[in-house]
Formats: structure tokens, sequence, C-alpha cells
């Protein structure tokens, strides 16, 4: 699997840069729509009802307010006909705006669900972690002078996914200072051709772009310890928190405290690192298109009887505009008519 580490690595400006986060996103929901359709298109569905239903609940309650409150008072000749077909508006209106929200919940919990089911779930998430527990221990032999020759470090990669020696988690983190940009590039230069030798089956595929997108740009986050706003873009900050926050942690939980095993590894970036860099910006995007369509909504519910109370304020019959003598009496007026 350390295979896949340098071929990535090599692709990161290229992925990297030619994926923004909308584009990001929309490959993720039509992956998880496409392998596991009935699931996720039943949330869509069920939150985009739920979410409709709301706005409508919202429209009728703000309209019945605001009608007792005579906001929406108009006296016009056909002044009812007006206020119901604004009634009818706002009510249809609210119930597209909430919906549209809906839809994004929907997209959300449909992701959480079937994130752990779909074949990225099953096979490439599990193969981007094996790739980082690889280049994790390659990072740890060459700091601790193991990384020989290409034939010692391949018998010693192969005995860590074996089991049979482990990785040193508090070690690890200190040891990530000593990664350099020269150490990856001659890695990438020296196995860029078996990239993708072991999944064969990837090449082409979507989860090929996510192996590029995940493990290529975690790899940069390792060289400058840090984490641009580029990969955040992508979940990956997830991942390299994960790893740099709660390894050791992880660590604790089994065995040694100090060591770590390559099995516990991708179990551990699968759950703590790579399922949630996926779901973060599914997350940040539907937020970032839900609050504006909440807003909108309420807005357009507020504004036209506000609208009409205003004007009716503005340009109704005011107390300074009318007579200050008293009003003649009924009987009198009926009779000075006569």
């Amino acid at each position: 699997m350390i295979s896949f580490h340098a071929g990535l690595l090599a692709s990161a400006a290229e992925a990297g840069s030619a994926q923004t986060q909308a584009g990001w996103v929309t490959a993720i929901l039509t992956e998880l729509g496409r392998t596991q359709a009935a699931g996720f298109l039943l949330d869509v569905v069920k939150w985009t009802l739920l979410g409709a239903l709301c706005g409508v609940l919202i429209a009728v309650c703000a309209c019945a307010l605001f009608s007792r409150l005579q906001w929406y008072d108009l006296r016009w000749r056909f002044g009812g006909a007006v206020r119901w077909t604004l009634f009818s508006a706002t009510i249809l209106i609210s119930a597209v705006l909430f919906g549209l929200a809906g839809f994004w919940s929907g997209a959300i919990s449909g992701s959480e669900r079937v994130v752990t089911r779909s074949r990225l779930a099953t096979d490439v998430f599990p193969a981007i972690a094996d790739v980082l527990a690889d280049g994790m221990a390659w990072v740890q032999l060459h700091a601790s002078g193991q990384d020989t020759d290409d034939a010692r470090r391949k018998q010693l990669l192969e005995e860590f996914r074996a089991g049979k020696w482990e990785l040193r988690a508090a070690q690890f983190i200190e040891q990530l200072e000593t990664v350099t940009e020269e150490m990856v590039t001659n890695l990438v230069a020296r196995l860029e051709q078996s990239a993708l030798e072991n999944t064969p089956g990837l090449k082409g595929t979507f989860g090929e772009k996510l192996l590029r997108q995940f493990v290529s740009g975690i790899g940069r986050s390792f060289i400058k310890d840090r984490v641009s706003g580029e990969m955040k873009s992508f979940g990956a900050d997830r991942v390299y928190a994960a790893i740099r926050d709660g390894l050791a942690k992880e660590a604790s939980k089994a065995g040694d405290p100090q060591t770590i095993s390559h099995r516990e590894i991708s179990t551990f970036l699968v759950r703590d690192g790579i399922t949630p860099a996926i779901l973060a910006p599914i997350r940040s995007t539907a937020r970032s298109q839900q609050i504006p369509l909440v807003l909108i909504a309420l807005v357009l519910i507020v504004a036209p009887p506000a609208c009409i109370r205003f004007a009716r304020g503005r340009f109704g019959r005011r107390p300074g505009n009318e007579s200050t003598a008293p009003a003649m009496p009924a009987e009198e007026a009926r009779q000075d008519r006569q």
C-alpha cells in the first residue's frame, strides 16, 4: 500500500487546484446517491417534505398573527382579494424555501447514513487509511535510521502490516518535524509508477480521485505542519488533526500505551479522520445554503404586512390633518343635508 502514497502525493497540486468545495461536495453526494440511491433519496425526500411542512406552518401562523394585529388591513375596493392573494403567495414561497433548506438537511442525513455502507466506506476509506499508516511507518523508519535501502524498507513495511512491530505514537508526533520536501519528493520519484498497482479496480473511478485528494493533501500537511484553506475545503484538516492530536490517545486504549499497530491506525483514521472529513464539507456547504434560504423566507413572510402597515401609517389619515372643530352631531348633519 505504500505505493499509493507516492503517486497520490505527486498529484497534490493538480488534484487540489482542480476542485472547488462546491464541486467536491457535488461529487461526493453523487457518489453516495449512486451507490446507495434508495437510502440517500429517502432521507432527502423526507427532509424536503418536513422542511416544506415547517414552512407552511410558519407562514400560516405568521399570517394569522399579522392579520390579528391588522397589519394586513387593506381598505381598498379589492382589499380582501389582495389580502388572500398575499396569504397564498406567502405560504407557497415559504413552503418552497423551507423545503429547499430541508433538502440540504436530507443531504446531510443521507450522507451520514450511507457513508458507512457505500463502496467508499468498504473499499476506498480503508485503502486511504492503509496508505496513511504506511506513510507514517515510513516516516518513523527514516527518522530512526532503519530506512537503509528499498529492500529493507519493503521488508519492514510488510512486517508492520503483518503486526510484527508497532508504531511508537509519541515519537511519531516528534518525528514529523524531520519530514522535508526532499524526502517526500524522493519517495514520489521512486514509487510514482506503481501508485495504484495494489488497487487496480479504483483506477479511473471516483475512488481514485478521493485517494489522491486526501493522501496528497495530508502528505503536504505533514511537510508544512499546517493545513491550507484549500485542504480545509475538502475536509483533509480533520484527518491531519486526528493524526496529530489523537494518535497518542488512541494508542493508550489497547495494548501498549506507547505503541499502535497498523490495523489500529487504519481503524482509528477511518473512524476519527476520514469519515468526519468526508462529511465536513457536506455540512459546511449545506449550512451555507440553508441559512440564506431561511433568512429569505422569513423576510418574505414579514415584508408584505410590514409594508402595508408602513404605507397605511405613512399615507393614511393622520390626527394632525383632521379638523380641530368638534364633530357635528349626526342628526344635525342630516338636517343640514336636507
